[in-house]
């Protein structure tokens, strides 16, 4: 009996309807007969009954659906799909994402051949500041500066949870902070940081399917993205002042720098979606603060 090698990952919160169709999809392509693959669906104790409504696939194939007892929120969920994965690769996908079923067995192959083995896969990538998927043929590796850009869309994201799990714990506060809106870029900065091998995959594995609003509010104004500045900059501290290995404590240390750089970028982007009126006088008060600093001032 093959042995399955890679689990499907669905968090679940109040989207019955997407999450049918999503389950429809994939029974129909039979991804769910695979049998090197599990899909694993976790409900986070949604009011809408997503959780009955995906019982009805509950041991269909390999699916398996569990729910939380207690709302752990997107960032605990994420964080249950790596505690109950029992295969060696967790590939997340959404409630409201369709997975492509065409993009798994040439996954599975690389899984099985790739010498050394990944510890996290992106079919992700950043150029020029646009975000998009598989733009060409090779299989590329993630430099350990680009751990925020191969990762910021969750879907389609690769993880070895065996590695996960016993990174994970070394910043659980920080997985579960509110302020958190990226617990799959802290992860792979920590299996990065370690020198676990990433690579960027020329396949598409999972497509946007209902592109349903994220439910975080918010996300993208000045005061989110303060938060979220702060939060990776006290993970970064955190990282460069608890590493033992001098070699890795001094990366972290880079990190942090070009973190701290970047602020006004970050900080920009924000003002030029909440209120494009302002930009011009943003981008001016940047250029003369930078004035300022390059005067010593």
């Amino acid at each position: 009996m093959t042995q399955a090698v890679l689990t499907i990952g669905i968090p679940v919160y109040n989207r019955r309807e997407a999450l049918c169709a999503v389950l429809e999809k994939l029974v129909a392509d039979q991804v769910h007969l695979l049998p090197q693959v599990e899909v694993l669906v976790i409900d986070d104790d949604s009011p809408d009954q997503s959780y009955e409504a995906a019982m009805a696939f509950d041991g269909v194939g390999n699916i398996r659906v569990l729910k939380n007892a207690v709302r752990a929120g997107f960032r605990g969920n994420f964080c249950k799909l790596i505690e109950h994965c029992r295969t060696e690769y967790l590939m997340y996908s959404c409630d409201d994402d369709f997975v492509v079923a065409q993009g798994i067995p040439p996954l599975l192959d690389y899984l099985g051949s790739a010498n050394p083995p990944p510890a996290v896969l992106s079919s992700l990538f950043y150029d020029k500041g646009q975000v998009y998927r598989s733009n060409t043929e090779q299989i590329l590796p993630i430099q350990l500066g680009e751990y925020r850009h191969c990762c910021s869309h969750l879907p389609g994201l690769v993880y070895n949870a065996r590695l996960a799990k016993a990174v994970v714990p070394r910043i659980e506060r920080f997985m579960l902070d509110p302020r958190n809106a990226y617990p799959q870029c802290c992860l792979t900065l920590l299996l990065l940081l370690f020198g676990y091998p990433g690579v960027y995959f020329p396949v598409e594995l999972v497509r946007t399917g209902f592109d349903l609003e994220s439910g975080i509010e918010g996300y993208a104004t000045v005061a989110q993205r303060w938060q979220q500045y702060l939060f990776f900059t006290e993970l970064l501290e955190h990282l460069a002042a608890n590493i033992s290995e001098e070699r890795i404590a001094g990366y972290a240390r880079q990190l942090l720098e070009f973190h701290r750089q970047s602020l006004f970028l970050v900080l920009g982007n924000a003002v030029s979606t909440e209120r494009p009126d302002l930009t011009s006088v943003f981008i001016a008060g940047a250029a003369a603060y930078f004035e300022k600093q390059k005067a010593g001032g």
